[in-house]
Formats: structure tokens, sequence, C-alpha cells
């Protein structure tokens, strides 16, 4: 009874498996080790690595396991996939994107796979021929396919606002010689393949991108018909499979490929072009990132909806039957492989029972293992969370469409919003001003659907206040394991950071022109010297001729003019503390005013609020007089004539401290006094506040001198800091911080000997001749003899070898061999009883301030006046 039953259960199997081979369709049947199917792929252009997965899979023996004759046909001139698909001469083709546009007029196309995830068309250009963006092509002849071949080439130019009228359309000839002669001024190509011609002669291509202008399409997509699809279902499903296993090995093997093309195709180019081509395809497939044929329905929508907002395509199209779904044919499948899982189902009852008591042996320990794994799990996300919330840089997550779904503690505290206020509603309605709203939704969307973050880039949003903030934001996507990658973007506020940067280029800036500055005034100081010089000569020789001496006084007053634009330019260089003192800020400014009031309107108020005990700086009285007049200048010619015009000065003195000196580069802390100027006047825009303290700017008219570049160098010099606050139409605040002193010290001023003459021998260190030749007569004409050297080196020789007595010396700090500093230890070690004057056009600081402290004897400044000097040698000499 039991064989019987078997015998049944037997010939149950067998008849119902010659049922199913009988129910399998011709396709399987093929598959199985039928006659092999005959089909044509028509290739978008001609043979070339562009297509080397079809050859692969032709070359592998790809198609032939699947039951396929396959066919490659390499386009000819005029003919396309499109037309020989619809003619039937070809039953897979290759096309771009606009295989959209033509499904919507009526074309039965299906996309199989896009190949490539990212459109290698591109206009390309002569880069000497200036056009680099699409704007660039109005007016210009542009050769491109005919109709809407060119749909990514069509869509920048529409996206761009560039009319078809606008450009001069030439229809493609193929020839790349017409832009390499100049018949045209644009060719429509791929990235794979001009480009290389171009470089190959030496012409550098200009490219222009669709995808740098918003315009990402997929490219070289495979494709075939619905009477295919619908007569063949299996064959479709057997190409497909079949040409995306040979593109997976082309893309592994390059080398390889190269040698079937050039061998099997009858190719042109060179190994090196084809190489070019291989690694230009792999950045448009990106096969280490995305899977090569993998299709986004959403991507798609979004290319036609690009069509729509462009005018390509109606707003009501129609994608239904456009993609490729093999589930259709999945009803047949089941069929080949239904006496397979018979058997399988058989032998699984079987198995079953001798596995129960094994997996219920373990269950127990996996049970245990998993419950350990969660509570892992659960201090992973603990700790995650913890990083999440506080980290100081300003995370958040989105949804494709810009929903927030998380939001740090750090980005609360940098916009304003809170957790509760942010999550759920959208980044472009909180945070994103309308001119970027296209920009961060492209940015998400593409990252989502290719899973590839977009560079870090800086972005200027606004916070709840509606306040801007610079930020710079990274962006993140974590797409394993997840049907919908997850987007986060990571903001770190920039706003201290180039506060920093823009305060440390202007103090670089300003430092740079200060060397200038202080070279300018060396070489004025002793042109001025030897002016002032001679005067005093003339004085002196013809003591009577009131004629002469009107005349004199004028030149020495048209001097000292001059010397007053030179005190500011070594004001602004190094040195410009010239006799610097203690004094008082409130009686300083209490007693300037008066003396400054012409440069004010009159019809402008300024007010003081300074207290009595506002503090004290050691700085030179005559610099901080041109500051404070400088800056009321300014101010009162900021008014325009307004009405209610006002300037006020208040001053306080404080701390400052390590944080607080952060933001001055250079600036130490400190006790400083702080006093500010500030105007209810025009104001200024942002390019001119960066630009105040550069020398000989200004916005009025030319000639003007120093004005703010030697307020600048001044405050710089008493070891201060000066910035400025000012927006157009809000008036300008300008704050100075100056170190503070304890107490004021007076001064005993000793009333100016009367000049006499002198005798004795004096060693002038010059290397002016000019100036040389105007103290040697001046001095001789006092009565003294003079030795003259015109470099240090001289002057040691001279102090070291001279027979006779030498009193003093004049020492010039700057020198072609060395400078005075060098110079004084070599002197003092030849005459020990030398007595030196320092003479610099530079202040009594810095080098000169060493070579005193070393022993000098005094320091005279130039340019000198007679008595300045006689005074200076008749003190020594007493």
């Amino acid at each position: 009874m039991l064989f019987k039953d078997l015998r049944t259960l037997f010939l149950k199997i067998l008849l119902s498996l010659a049922i199913l081979l009988f129910m399998i369709p011709p396709d399987l049947r093929a598959e199985a080790g039928g006659m092999p199917d005959k089909v044509t792929l028509q290739l978008a252009w001609k043979h070339q690595f562009q297509f080397a997965g079809y050859y692969a899979a032709l070359a592998k023996g790809y198609y032939r396991e699947e039951g396929l004759e396959v066919t490659i046909r390499e386009c000819r001139r005029g003919v396309f996939a499109r037309e020989s698909l619809l003619s039937g001469q070809a039953q897979y083709g290759v096309a771009g994107s606009e295989l959209i546009l033509h499904r919507a007029e009526g074309d039965p196309f299906v996309v199989l796979a896009p190949i490539f995830q990212h459109s290698p068309s591109i206009l390309v250009t002569r880069k000497d021929s200036g056009i680099e963006t699409p704007h660039d092509l109005i007016g210009k002849r542009v050769m491109i396919l005919p109709g809407k071949k060119d749909a990514d080439i069509l869509a920048v130019l529409k996206n761009e606002n560039i009319g078809m009228n606008s450009i001069k359309r030439l229809d493609q000839s193929f020839d790349l010689n017409d832009l390499i002669d100049g018949r045209t001024d644009a060719f429509s190509a791929y990235l794979t393949n001009e480009p290389w011609y171009l470089e190959s002669i030496g012409i550098t291509p200009g490219i222009i991108k669709p995808l740098s202008y918003g315009v990402d399409f997929y490219g070289d997509c495979l494709f075939t018909t619905d009477r295919e699809v619908e007569k063949h279902p299996e064959r479709v499903n057997r190409f497909l499979k079949a040409s995306l296993r040979g593109w997976e090995y082309a893309m592994a093997h390059h080398e390889e490929m190269i040698d079937i093309i050039l061998a099997r195709y009858g190719v042109k180019k060179e190994r090196v072009h084809l190489r070019f081509e291989a690694d230009a395809i792999q950045k448009c497939m990106l096969p280490d990132l995305v899977r090569i044929g993998h299709m986004n329905p959403g991507r798609w929508r979004h290319i036609a909806d690009t069509y729509v907002e462009l005018g390509m395509l109606e707003p009501d199209y129609s994608m239904k039957g456009f993609l490729y779904d093999p589930d259709p044919a999945a009803g047949y499948r089941w069929m080949k492989w239904a006496f397979y899982i018979l058997v399988v189902v058989s032998l699984l009852i079987g198995l079953i029972a001798a596995l129960l008591f094994i997996f219920n042996k373990k269950l127990k320990k996996e049970i245990s293992e998993r419950k350990q794994a969660e509570e892992a799990l659960k201090e992973s996300e603990a700790r995650f969370r913890a990083l999440f919330e506080n980290v100081p840089a300003a995370i958040q997550g989105y949804s494709p469409d810009g929903t927030i779904c998380y939001w740090n503690r750090a980005s609360e505290d940098l916009y304003g919003y809170t957790r509760e206020e942010a999550v759920g509603n959208n980044i472009i309605d909180l945070i994103v001003p309308p001119e970027l709203h296209e920009h961060v939704l492209n940015t998400i969307r593409r990252a989502v659907e290719t899973g590839i973050a977009a560079p870090s880039e800086e972005l200027m949003v606004m916070r709840n206040d509606g306040s801007p903030v610079s930020v710079l934001t990274s962006y993140v996507v974590l797409k394993k394991n997840r049907k919908v990658p997850e987007f986060y973007c990571m903001d770190v506020d920039l706003t201290q950071r180039k506060q920093l940067q823009n305060r440390l280029e202007q103090a670089r800036k300003a430092e740079a022109i200060s060397c200038l500055a202080g070279g300018i005034a060396h070489q004025f100081n002793n042109v001025l010297s030897g002016i002032t010089g001679n005067v005093d000569l003339l004085e002196m020789i013809y003591p009577g001729e009131e004629n002469l001496l009107r005349h004199t006084g004028r030149m020495k007053k048209a001097a000292l003019r001059m010397a007053d634009l030179t005190s500011q330019l070594v004001a602004y260089a190094k040195g410009g503390k010239y006799q610097p003192d203690t004094i008082s800020v409130h009686d300083f400014v209490s007693r300037t005013l008066p003396l400054i009031k012409h440069a004010v309107d009159p019809a402008v108020k300024v007010e003081v609020d300074l207290p009595v005990d506002s503090g004290s700086i050691k700085a030179d009285k005559a610099q901080m007089q041109m500051v404070l007049m400088a800056l009321l200048s300014n101010a009162s010619e900021a008014m325009e004539g307004r009405d209610n015009g006002q300037i006020r000065i208040t001053g306080k003195s404080g701390m400052l401290t390590s944080a607080d000196a952060e933001g001055f580069p250079g600036l130490k802390p400190g006790n400083y006094m702080k006093l500010s100027v500030g105007d209810n006047g025009k104001g200024m825009d942002e390019m001119t506040r960066k630009r105040i303290f550069e020398p000989f700017f200004t916005t009025r008219f030319l000639g003007r001198g120093l004005g703010m570049a030697a307020v600048y160098g001044i405050i710089k010099n008493h070891e201060g800091w000066i910035f400025i606050e000012s927006e157009p139409d809000k008036g300008t605040t300008v704050k100075i911080y100056l170190p503070a002193v304890e107490n004021i010290v007076k001064k005993h001023v000793v009333p100016k000997p009367a000049p006499v003459k002198g005798s004795g021998t004096i060693l002038i260190i010059e290397d002016d001749k000019m100036v040389m030749d105007v103290n040697r007569a001046l001095l001789t004409k006092l009565g003294y003899d003079v030795l003259e050297a015109k470099t240090g080196q001289e002057a040691v020789d001279m102090a070291g070898t001279f027979e006779g007595n030498i009193d003093m010396a004049l020492l010039d700090i700057v020198l072609p061999d060395m400078d005075g500093k060098a110079i004084y230890p070599l002197l003092m070690d030849a005459r020990p009883d030398l007595k030196v004057i320092v003479c610099s056009e530079y202040s009594i600081d810095g080098p000169t301030s060493e070579i005193l402290d070393a022993g000098a004897e005094d320091f005279i400044q130039k340019p000198f006046e007679r008595a300045d000097l006689m005074e200076k040698l008749k003190k020594i000499s007493d």
C-alpha cells in the first residue's frame, strides 16, 4: 500500500513537472537551453569606451549565458536609437533623459536602467574665447543636436533665462573642427570625449556642465519599447541582467576592455584617449557608491518637473509604463521553479523535526545574547545622544523635503529656536533666506538620492530675531542599512572668526604701509634738513638784510608746514611718539577743544562726558591733539549740513581681560583708557569702513593728507588700538584704547639759554651729502672745526686715527653699512670721552632711546633749527 502511494505520488510529480514545462513560455525555454533569441542593440554613437559594458557582456559570454544572440550596432550619421527602435530595426537602445519627452509625445519607450548617474553631456568651448558661463553664449553660435535630443543643454539655457532667440543655434555637424576653426563658438559634446581631443592638440577646453546650473539628469539610459516588454518580458529581463553584469566587469577591468575595443571594433582612438574616457565615465557612473543601473523614480519625477518648469513638458504628464518594472514577469518565473520548490519542501519537512531540537536549545542562548545586545545598543544610543546634544557645533537632521527631524542644543543657541519650535517645520521656512531656498533643497535632495554629501560651504542664514549669521555648513549622509538615507548638517558660527580675520587683515595692511611711510619720512626729513639749514646759514651770513630775512622767514614757514606732513608720516610709521609725557585725558580734551574749534562746523554741537578722574595716559601731546582734531573734523563733515548735528566725546578707564583682548590682534591685557568720539552723521558703508585707515584714502576731494592713516599710526605706536563702528545713516563711533598710567608727572620747564658761539672739533656722521654740507657750513659758521664721515666704518676709523681732539659727534642712526646702535659702542672704544648727540628723523624712542641709555649725551630730531642745535651744543659744553 505504501509502495502504491509512493508510486502514485511519483507519477503525480512527473505529471506536474510535464505540465510546468509545457507552460513555460518560449523565453524561459530559450534560457533553459533552446535556440538563442536574436536581438539588436542600437548605440547612441560610434564604438568607444562609452559602451564598454555591452562589449564586455558580449565578449565574456554573459548574453550567451542568458540565451541571447546580440548584435551591437553603432550610430550612423542622422540615425539615432529612437528612430531605430520605432522602425523595428533594433529592440534595445541607448539615449539620454530626453526619453521622457519622447514618451510624453507618444513614443512607446520604456527605460530599463540609467547607466550613468550623471549625464556626460556638456557644451565645450575654446577657453581662449572667454566663454565660461551660459550667459557668455548670448549672441554666439551654438551647435547642438536637432529637436530635443540635447534636452539637458536646452534646460540649462531655459533655466538661465537665455531664450533660443538670444543665441545662433546651429545643427550639430559632429565635426569638432567646426569649433577648432571658429565656425561655431560652442559645441554640444560628451565630457568623456571632445575635451581630450582639444587638449591633445594644445587647445584648452572651456566646459559648461548642466550639473553646475541645477540640471542633473541621468545619462546613457538603456531602453526598449512597450511591445518588447509585453511580448518578451523574460527576454527583457535577461538582456538587462546580462548588460548590467557586463558593465560591472567593464568598470573593474579598464585595460582589458580597451584591448577588446581596439581589436574588435576598429576604433581609431588612441589608448590614452580611451583611458581618459574610462576615467571620465567612472566619475559619471559612481560604481563605488551607487549600484550600476540604479534607478530612482523620485529622481525621474524631479527631471520631469524640471522639464515642466522649463515649458518642455505638460504639467499633467504621466510616467505610467515609462519605468521598467520586472514584477509582471514574475508570474511566469515561479512555474520554472515549482518543481524544485516541491522537492525542497519535502526535504525541509524531514529536516525541520531534527532541527527543532537544536533550535530550541539555541533559542535560549540567542535570547540571552539578544538582550545583551539590546542593552549595549541602548547604551550606545545614550552616548550618541549625549554627544549630539553637547557638541558645540549646531547639528540638524532633515527629511528629503527639508523637514527638520533633529535639532540639538547648539542649534537652539545659534538660531534662537527651541527644539519644540524647530522639529516638524521646514528648514526653508525657519532659517534659510529666500535667495537660498532652491540651493538648500537641491543640496538635500541630491544627497538623499545619490547618497553623496555635498562639500562644505559657507552660507548666510537667519536667526529667530531676523539677524543674519554666517556659518560653515558641513553635510553628512547616512545610508547604510537604510531604505531612505538620513541627511544631517553641522553648522559652525563664523561671526567672531570673520571679525578677527578682518581686523588682522587691517592690521597687516597698515603695518606694511607703515614701513613705506617710514622710508618716505626718512628721505623727506633729510631734504627738509637741507632747506632749514641753508635758511639758517643765510640769516647768519646776512643778519641785517630785512628783505632777505622776510623771504627766508617765508621759506622757513613753508618748510615747517612740510615738516607737519612729515610728522604725520612718522606718526604712521614706527616711532610715532615724539615726546611722550604723562597727561590727564580730561585736562587734555578740555584744553585742546578751544584750540581746534575751527575744525568743527559751528552748527554742530560738541558734548563732552569725561570725569575729572577718568584717567591718564603716557603720550605725545602734540600727536594726540592731531588725533582729536582729525576725528572731530571727520565727524563734523559727516553731518553734511544736517540739523541737530551732534558729536559726543566720552571716556573711562578700566581693565581689559585676556578674553576682551582676543578681539584685537596685538593688544595685551591690562589697564586701558577708552576714549570714544561718536557722531550722528551719514555713517559709512562696509567698503569705506574697511579702507578708512589706508594712507591717502578719502571720501572727500583729493589731496587732504594722511587723515585716518596717521591717526591709526599714532595710536598703534602708543601701544593702543583703534576701531570704528559705523552704518549708513546711523552715524559713526571711533573707539580708542590706550594704556592707562597711575599718576600725572609735572615737568619743570627750563628756559632755553641764549645761543652763543662755541669752539672745538665736531665729527659729523651723515650719509646724505646735502645734510652733511649744510651741517658743516652751519657748525663752521658757529666757530667749530668739522670732521666728516659718510659711513659707520669711516667714522670709527677716523675716531681711532685722528691725532687731535674730537669734542663731540653728531651721529645719524641710519647709515648704509651699519645703524647707529652698532656704531656707538665702537666710537666709545676708540674715544671713551667722546660726547655724542644722536641725530635722526625718527622719534626719541626705539633705537634712539637705546643709544641714549648706553651713554649718549643728547638727541636732536631732524629737521632741526639753528637755535635748537646751538642749545644742545651749549648744554653739552657746559
